[in-house]
C-alpha cells in the first residue's frame, strides 16, 4: 500500500510528484563523513508550513527480498496534511528517527554491520548526502529534537538518558557509569516544559524473568518517573509505579500524566490511564473505538492524543488522533500490518529545532 505512489495531493488539491528517485552511491568513511546508501526522496510541496507543529514518523516496509526500508512522513497538525519525505534503507523496524523540516534533514539510527551497534546519521533531504554523526557502538530507543541537540535513550551498560550535540557530535550521558538504572521511556513535555524520564532497575527486571517460567506472567519492575533539566544536570522525583508494566507516559498538566500500561511485561492488553500525582488517584481513559493501543504521545495543545493502535470497527492499524475534549477519533495514516510497521513517532515544535 505504501510502496511508491505516483502522485500525492498537496495543499488546495495541488499535485506533488513523490517518485523522484536518487540512487546515490556514497563512500563509507569515518565519523562525520558519508555512508553508502540508496535514498528515494520526494519532491516536497513548497507550501508546507515550516512554522506549524507536526508529527514525524516512519513506516517500516518489508520488501519482497525481505529487506526493510523506512518511509519518513510528516503530518501537519494544523492543516492535517500528510507529506511523504523520503525512503531510507532500514536495519530493523524499531529504529528511531525524525524529520527536521526547518533544516531539511532526517536524523535516524541505523546499523551498517550486523556485528556492530547502531549509529546516528543525518540525511540532507536536498543533496541526499548522509553523514554519520556517532560511532557504531550504541543502541537507541527514542529521539527528540531539543535546540541543536537530540534528546535520546542511549545504550551504554544500560539504556539511559543522553544528549547528542549536533554542533560537535558529542554525546552527553545522564551517568556514564550507571549499570543498573535503565531508561524505559524519555521525551520532552511541551505541557510541562521539562524532560520526562521513566526508569527501572535492570537487576530487578532480570530477576523477574529468571523467577517466572511462564513468560506471559512476568511481573514488571518498579518504575520511577522523574523530570530532568534540559542539560540533564538536575532531576526531580515525580512518582513510583508498582505492579504495572509502563509502556510510555506523557504530561497533560502540572499534576496529571497519561500512561499506557499492562499488568505483566508481555501483556498485549495495554490500557490508557490518567494519574494525578498530587492525589495519587488513577482513572482509566477509555477510547471505545480502539481495540488495541501500542504507543501514544500528547500533542502540544495538551488535549489531542496521537496513538498507534487498531480500530475496532474496521481493524485498521495505524496512527490516530483522539481529542480529549470532544472524544472524536481521526485517522492520520493506516498501514498493512503484515508487512508494514510503525514503532514510535515524534511530535515536533519547529522552535525546538536547531539552526544549520
Amino acid at each position: 500500500m505504501y510502496a511508491i505512489s505516483k502522485k500525492t495531493t498537496g495543499k488546495d488539491g495541488a499535485k506533488v510528484n513523490s517518485v523522484s528517485v536518487a540512487h546515490v552511491l556514497l563512500l563509507l568513511l569515518l565519523v562525520g563523513v558519508v555512508l553508502s546508501v540508496f535514498v528515494r526522496t520526494a519532491v516536497i510541496s513548497k507550501d508546507i508550513h515550516a512554522e506549524h507543529d507536526y508529527l514525524s514518523f516512519a513506516v517500516t516496509l518489508e520488501l519482497a527480498d525481505e529487506s526493510l526500508t523506512d518511509i519518513f512522513y510528516i503530518f501537519d497538525i494544523e492543516t492535517n496534511e500528510l507529506i511523504k519525505i523520503a525512503e531510507i534503507p532500514a536495519f530493523a523496524s524499531y529504529q528511531p528517527g525524525f524529520v527536521d523540516y526547518s533544516n531539511r534533514k532526517i536524523f535516524y539510527a541505523h546499523r551498517t554491520n550486523v556485528k556492530e551497534g547502531d549509529a546516528i546519521f543525518a540525511l540532507d533531504i536536498d543533496s541526499y548526502e548522509t553523514n554519520r554523526l556517532t560511532n557504531p557502538s550504541y543502541a537507541f530507543n527514542y529521539f527528540f529534537p531539543l535546540h541543536n541537540q537530540i534528546l535520546l535513550s542511549v545504550g551504554g551498560q544500560v539504556m539511559q538518558a543522553g544528549l547528542l550535540d549536533l554542533r560537535t557530535n558529542r554525546m552527553t550521558y545522564l551517568d556514564a557509569d550507571e549499570d543498573d538504572e535503565a531508561c524505559q521511556f524519555i521525551s520532552y513535555s511541551y505541557n510541562g516544559n521539562r524532560i520526562i524520564y521513566l526508569t527501572y532497575s535492570d537487576t530487578q527486571r532480570r530477576a523477574s524473568f529468571n523467577a517466572e517460567e511462564d513468560t506471559s506472567k512476568v511481573d514488571p519492575p518498579i518504575y520511577r518517573l522523574y523530570s530532568l533539566s534540559t542539560d540533564l544536570s538536575k532531576r526531580e522525583f515525580v512518582h513510583e509505579f508498582h505492579d504495572l508494566e509502563i509502556e510510555n507516559i506523557a504530561e497533560i498538566s502540572s499534576c496529571e500524566f497519561i500512561f499506557l500500561s499492562s499488568r505483566y511485561v508481555f501483556d498485549d492488553s495495554k490500557k490508557l490511564a490518567i494519574l494525578n500525582v498530587h492525589s495519587e488517584e488513577t482513572r482509566v481513559l477509555s477510547i471505545p473505538e480502539l481495540e488495541e493501543i501500542d504507543f501514544f504521545q500528547v500533542g502540544p495543545n495538551g488535549t489531542d492524543l496521537y496513538i498507534i493502535g487498531k480500530k475496532l470497527s474496521t481493524s485498521e492499524v495505524g496512527i490516530f488522533r483522539y481529542s480529549l475534549c470532544d472524544k472524536q477519533l481521526q485517522k492520520v495514516i493506516s498501514i498493512q500490518p503484515d508487512f508494514e510497521n510503525i514503532s514510535n513517532f515524534v511530535i515536533i515544535r519547529p522552535t525546538f529545532l536547531g539552526k544549520g
